[in-house]
Order: C-alpha cells, then structure tokens, then sequence
C-alpha cells in the first residue's frame, strides 16, 4: 500500500474540542471536501511550517532591544 515504509502513519494523537472548535473543523472539513482528521493534521503541519520560518526570519531579541533604544 505505501511505496515508502516512513510514510506510514503508526502514531497516534487523541484532540478533545468543544462544541464551537468541532464546529469550525467540521465546517472547513466540508468547504474543503476533506475528511476531519486529515485536515487537522494538514493544519498542524502548516502551522509548525510556518512558526518554524518565523522563528527563523524575525528578529531576534537583542535587535529588537536596540532597536527600542
């Protein structure tokens, strides 16, 4: 089934919601025609892809102490 043994998903992760976060998944599951769970774990990745490169791009700490100065 998997060309690539790394490719398969062995790790589990449980994500409790409430009522308004089921909603909003549900909703951009079905705008996206994805299945939820697939769609949370594409949004997780993007969302550490992105913080990963801000973190990387900003400026550090003590350039934004000089520049307060």
């Amino acid at each position: 089934m998997y060309a690539d043994p790394a490719d398969i998903r062995k790790h589990r992760f449980n994500l409790s919601t409430n009522d308004e976060q089921r909603a909003l998944f549900m909703e951009e599951a079905a705008r996206a025609r994805k299945q939820v769970s697939p769609l949370i774990l594409e949004l997780a990745l993007e969302a550490l892809q992105w913080r990963r490169h801000a973190g990387n791009s900003g400026p550090s700490g003590q350039q934004m102490r000089h520049a307060d100065a």
